[in-house]
Order: C-alpha cells, then sequence, then structure tokens
C-alpha cells in the first residue's frame, strides 16, 4: 500500500513553497530526505497513518547547493517486517474527522532519512552520479507543472461529485417538500411544504442551479479525458485550459453546494 505526500502544514495550496528538502550526496549515491521545520510536516496524507507502507515525497531538489525545485521521490517509510516507521521517520494519525473514516489521514516528518538515489521520480528532471541535474526542460515552472499535471484530474472529480452532491440534496429536498405537510389554509386541510413560496424558492432554484452545474462538469470530465493522451505534450494548450477550468469549478461548485446544503436543511 502507498500514500501520495505532497501537502504540508505551511504549504497546501503553494505547493511549489514546500519545505522538505531533498540534498544529494554524491559520496553514497543518496538523497538525504529532511524536514526543517514543524511546518515542512507532510500533513493529511490519506493512507499514511495506519496503513501505508511506502510513499511518493515531494521535495525541494538540492544538489552541488542549488536548488532545482521540487521534485518526487518514492521510497519505503515502513518496515514490513513489523509495520514501524524506520528510523528518522517519524509517522502520525492526523485524528477523528466529520467524515471519510475508511482513509486513514496521517502526517510524516524526515530527520536526514537517506535514500538511494534512484528513488527521484526522474522522468522530467534526473541527477547522475556525480549530482549534475539534467532535464530536456530549462524552466523549473514548466517541470514543476509537468510533474502534478495529473493532479488536475482529482480537481475535476472533486466538481463532480460535488455538484452530484447538491443535485440529490435539493431533489430529496424537493420529494419532502411534495410529502410533507404543515399548517393550512383554515378549513382542517394542511398545506404541502412545495406549495409555500418561501419553499419552493429554497429548493428550486436550488435544484437548476446543480443541473446546471451537473451539465458543465460532465463537458468538463469528457474534455479531461479526451485530452489525456496529450496531456504532457509541448504547446497543448488544452491542458492548461483543464487546469484552470477545474481549479475554478472545484471551488466555486463547492462553496456553492455548502451553502446550499445549509440552506437546505433551514427549508
Amino acid at each position: 500500500m502507498g500514500c501520495f505526500g505532497l501537502t504540508e502544514i505551511g504549504h497546501g495550496s503553494n505547493v511549489r513553497g514546500i519545505e522538505t528538502t531533498a540534498e544529494y550526496d554524491p559520496e553514497t549515491e543518496e538523497f538525504i530526505i529532511n524536514s526543517p521545520t514543524d511546518t515542512s510536516a507532510k500533513f493529511w496524507i490519506g493512507n499514511l497513518a495506519k496503513t501505508a507502507h511506502n510513499a511518493v515525497i515531494f521535495a525541494q531538489l538540492v544538489t552541488h547547493e542549488e536548488n532545482k525545485g521540487v521534485h518526487a521521490f518514492v521510497f519505503e517509510v515502513r518496515d514490513r517486517s513489523n509495520h514501524l516507521p524506520h528510523p528518522r521517520i517519524e509517522i502520525g494519525d492526523c485524528g477523528d474527522k466529520k467524515g471519510a473514516h475508511g482513509i486513514d489521514n496521517g502526517w510524516i516528518k524526515f530527520k536526514y532519512y537517506r535514500v538511494p538515489r534512484d528513488s527521484l521520480l526522474d522522468k522530467f528532471g534526473s541527477v547522475d552520479k556525480e549530482g549534475n541535474y539534467h532535464s530536456s526542460i530549462e524552466k523549473a515552472g514548466k517541470r514543476f507543472a509537468n510533474s502534478i499535471a495529473s493532479l488536475s484530474g482529482g480537481r475535476v472529480l472533486i466538481s463532480r461529485l460535488s455538484c452530484e452532491a447538491g443535485l440529490i440534496a435539493s431533489a430529496t429536498a424537493l420529494r419532502y417538500g411534495c410529502a410533507r405537510k404543515q399548517f393550512g389554509t383554515g378549513d382542517g386541510e394542511e398545506v404541502a411544504l412545495i406549495n409555500y413560496p418561501s419553499y419552493q424558492y429554497r429548493t428550486i432554484t436550488r435544484f437548476v442551479d446543480h443541473f446546471i452545474d451537473v451539465i458543465a462538469c460532465n463537458r468538463m470530465v469528457d474534455l479531461w479525458i479526451s485530452n489525456l493522451p496529450n496531456l504532457l505534450k509541448e504547446k497543448n494548450r488544452v491542458t492548461n485550459l483543464c487546469h484552470g477550468l477545474c481549479s475554478n469549478t472545484k471551488a466555486f461548485v463547492a462553496w456553492g453546494v455548502h451553502d446550499s446544503l445549509f440552506d437546505l436543511r433551514r427549508a
């Protein structure tokens, strides 16, 4: 079982600024993984607290005292014989959550933990035995963008699932309003909630919003899937378009659904 370690306590959105370092030692041909501050601890990592033996860890690659930017490394973090963290690695549980209890979110810190040179995932940048850095991509920003380009798929999925949750909630509120009766006209017959204009305003408008969101997100999913074969090709503007769309849509839809769920409960 593995886990994906990018987010840190001090850096969630601005992941180019993560503090974890991976300094290359040419004498031993190893990278030294270190968490120099408390805020550099990898945090909220799924499957880490109780389960994962291996991890993909993102860190600032340093060689010959020069920072080459954020790169990914894969290595073992727990001893398979006893399931304990390796020496110089500290792992903990992030604690109880309000939901998604099937995933054990955890945190991890490193104290000059050494990993082999081939632990570096070197599709976009490599380090030879002497510590010289090589990459076909000149700009560090472009290398970093390519290395995390596939993460946009997660944003696409979150957007789609969020608007679906809003659609289900608003549809449930509408059905409830048709069945639930409250008060009446004075002749003893109670009236269904759906007949009240205030209830209609709170539920029907929300349902329409989420219905439109689902249509938009479905188109975004189709665009993302169709672009996967060309995801890392040079001068592919669709990748940048997908990144912009899903980054904005994820925030817009998630905020909207959060407000909608609260409003529907009060309807």
